[in-house]
């Protein structure tokens, strides 16, 4: 799809958000410019040298987003899970930053304490309004907000590392010589070009990098100090894997210094680190307190075991592979010289020490995915551009100006082969016999094959469901079935192009159990099952054999549809009659069976489970911890809870948008319960006693208002129905 520019309409309101934006995107250029300066100082460029840098970024940037916009244009995928999330951030972030700054910045301070933020969402919101909102609109975006500026801090941070070795000046030609090699390496582009920011974050990695400057604490000043730490902030803010980075690059520094300091040093360094930690606490706990708990409250190795699908080795192997051997032998040669040199001794130790214990800690938790690349490949790129420039300086020593802008262009000649051969499938049969020496990433543009099938299924769906707006659960996630696709099909004119399909539960250890499946009147899966995991996942898997083979699920569930998807088979059941208790804990005991000692695994959500919500009536959403019901201004709503007779207390928790309501509880015989609601969130306590079911009845007190009203009920944790 070819970029469209939008038209600005001039009214007030866009005016204001436009202004808004382009002074937020003023300061952090400063910000960039003014910590960057005494690197760049170092290479003792002219003013004539900077005009000809910022001619050759503009032209690169030209041809880089013509070639983004030719390549997209012969794809036709449907964009899901993570290659989905910031496009649909930035969609969703150009309209409420247009109706409203205030309300953007609400919700851009709520998301930083989740794990996919708005942070690096901002500024490609900026960029929307003139590239518009289609994939090869955001992916221009990303590339002229963070992959053309990473690209130029990573080459002027490189040669600021040969500098120290040998302090030469430098002109325009030998840095954007080398900085249209960076552009070029395909592995740095990849993750891009699928629809990741995150290379957003190793603009903070590079920052970070300059400032720190030789690797010593005991020579940094308070205002250093400060500094760095904000700087550390704002790459944790950007991506929360980045954390991992982080962790093995404070270890590293702390090395490095240990080789460094002086005993009389050591007082006055301490002083300045607490100073500025105990700064940096506060400043967290202004901007959001959550982000305290999502980096140290969570068990990330627990929670994404599942995605451990290979060792080290082979990821490793990979990112090898990758970057190819004309790129890789060049970082291990690199290494000794840097090494060796004094001025750079101690900034090679903490860049491959920060490397080492980055991979080996990530490992640990998660598999290292394609985007999570960018946790390796810059300090290899690094090394190999400084190499480049280091030979560049000695072939110019040695045999004039004129070899050594020889051997530039020899480099610069072999990365475009290398880029167009990763790209481009015809280019490929060029390089075949010098294949392993070039990048292995094969990324060429692919075509969805069942992509007008997830259309006649979605429409097919939503005329099932929409008679009375059901939901659907869908079982398992793989290769023959994704129930993302089907939501994001309608991209970018419709975020949600299934609203009726729940988010289903995917990871054992991750999600838990799946109390949504008997919420549902549908339940959606693929057969045979499958699964984009080398372990089953049983929260799925035992579901599916459920369905399939058990006859007490059969009760309440029969095939209802079949579709044809990806050569296999597509079921649809419905459900023939409520839930019981005894069907949730018939599944809860084959999941205690595979995690006994995980009760997050296997016990089960009564509330959610038993729950019975007419959607006739109402508008219902659930995103795993709060279900939304919405209550029109001249109607009752009424919803019940099935198979209450084992259960002796109910506690409902509801806030209401109004004052004016009242929450009725009735059971087969009578009312049992009955209060005013209030605006905060309450707990109200229902004695079910004697209670084979219950009906819950929200209704108006005092006349009948203006407005509908939004309630919110709290259907987290397993203690609401015991």
């Amino acid at each position: 799809m070819a970029i469209v520019l939008q038209p600005i309409i001039p009214t007030y309101r866009l005016f204001c958000s436009l202004l808004f934006q382009i002074s937020v995107i003023a300061l952090i250029v400063i910000f960039f410019v003014k910590n960057s300066q005494p690197t760049i100082q170092k290479l003792r460029l002219t003013k004539k040298d900077f005009y000809l840098i910022a001619l050759t970024i503009g032209l690169s940037a030209v041809l880089l987003i013509g070639f983004v916009a030719s390549y997209l244009e012969q794809e036709q995928v449907i964009k899901v899970y993570d290659f989905s999330n910031y496009w649909i951030k930035v969609i969703e972030g150009r309209k409420l930053i247009s109706v409203s700054i205030p309300d953007y910045l609400t919700h851009l301070r709520a998301s930083l304490g989740t794990e996919y933020n708005d942070f690096l969402a901002f500024p490609l919101v900026f960029f929307s309004q003139f590239l518009g909102v289609s994939f090869t609109g955001f992916v221009s975006a990303t590339l002229l907000a963070y992959y053309l500026p990473t690209c130029f801090l990573l080459t002027i941070y490189s040669l600021s590392l040969v500098q120290k070795i040998n302090p030469l000046k430098r002109d325009w030609k030998s840095v954007s010589g080398l900085y249209l090699i960076v552009l070029l390496i395909p592995v740095f582009l990849a993750p891009v070009l699928l629809g990741y920011v995150d290379i957003g974050g190793l603009l903070f990695v590079l920052l970070l990098l300059m400032l720190l400057d030789d690797w010593n604490l005991a020579a940094y000043t308070q205002k250093d100090f400060l500094m760095i730490a904000f700087t550390m902030l704002l790459l944790l803010i950007a991506r929360r894997w980045y954390a991992i980075y982080l962790t093995g690059l404070v270890l590293a520094l702390l090395l490095t210094t240990a080789k460094q300091i002086k005993k009389t040093q050591l007082i006055n360094t301490l002083k300045k680190i607490i100073i500025t930690f105990i700064v940096i606490i506060i400043l967290v706990l202004i901007i959001n307190p959550q982000l305290i708990e999502m980096f140290i409250g969570k068990n990330y190795a627990d929670l994404y075991s599942a995605y451990k699908t290979s060792g080290v080795v082979k990821n490793i192997s990979e990112i090898i592979l990758a970057l190819g051997m004309l790129w890789f032998i060049p970082f291990f040669w690199s290494f000794p010289i840097f090494l060796v040199n004094k001025p750079t001794r101690y900034v090679t130790i903490g860049l491959v020490t920060t490397l080492v214990l980055s991979v080996g800690i990530f490992r640990y938790i998660q598999e290292i995915g394609f985007h999570h690349r960018y946790l390796v490949v810059p300090t290899i790129v690094i090394f190999i551009v400084s190499l480049i420039a280091y030979c560049s300086d000695w072939v110019r020593a040695k045999a004039g100006t004129s070899v050594s802008g020889l051997f530039y262009s020899f480099v610069l000649l072999l990365s475009v082969f290398n880029f167009l051969g990763s790209y481009s499938q015809s280019f490929e049969y060029f390089t075949t016999s010098v294949r392993p020496f070039f990048s292995q990433n094969y990324q060429y543009p692919v075509k969805e094959p069942d992509y007008q099938n997830y259309q006649e299924i979605n429409q097919d769906l939503k005329k099932i469901v929409g008679a009375d707006h059901s939901n659907v659960y869908p079982i398992g996630e793989g290769q023959i079935f994704s129930s993302e696709k089907l939501k994001r099909i309608g991209l970018p004119k419709e975020v949600d192009a299934a609203p009726y399909l729940l988010n289903g539960k995917i990871v054992d250890t991750r999600d838990g159990f799946p109390s949504q499946l008997f919420y549902c009147e549908y339940i959606i899966m693929a057969v045979p099952f499958s699964t984009d995991f080398t372990s089953i996942q049983q929260i799925s898997y035992q579901p599916y054999e459920l369905l399939l083979k058990d006859p007490l699920m059969k009760e309440y569930f029969s095939l209802y549809k079949t579709y044809r998807l990806n050569g296999s088979k597509l079921h649809l059941y419905k459900k023939k009659k409520p839930i019981t208790r005894a069907l949730v804990d018939h599944l809860s005991k084959k999941l205690q069976v595979a995690y006994p000692d995980q009760p997050f695994v296997y016990q089960p959500n009564y509330l959610l489970s038993l729950l019975d919500v007419p959607a006739r009536q109402t508008n219902f959403d659930y995103d795993g911890t709060k279900t939304w019901l919405y209550k029109s201004p001249d109607e009752q709503l009424t919803f019940s809870i099935h198979d209450t007779k084992s259960f002796n207390h109910l506690k409902l928790k509801i806030s209401a948008d109004q004052n004016n309501l009242r929450l009725v509880v009735r059971n087969q015989d009578r009312v049992i319960a009955q209060y005013g609601l209030k605006k905060a969130e309450n707990v109200y306590p229902i004695d079910l006693a004697q209670s084979d079911q219950v009906s819950i009845t929200i209704e108006n007190v005092g006349g009948v208002p203006s407005e509908g009203s939004l309630l919110t009920l709290d259907t987290t944790g397993n203690n609401l129905m015991e």
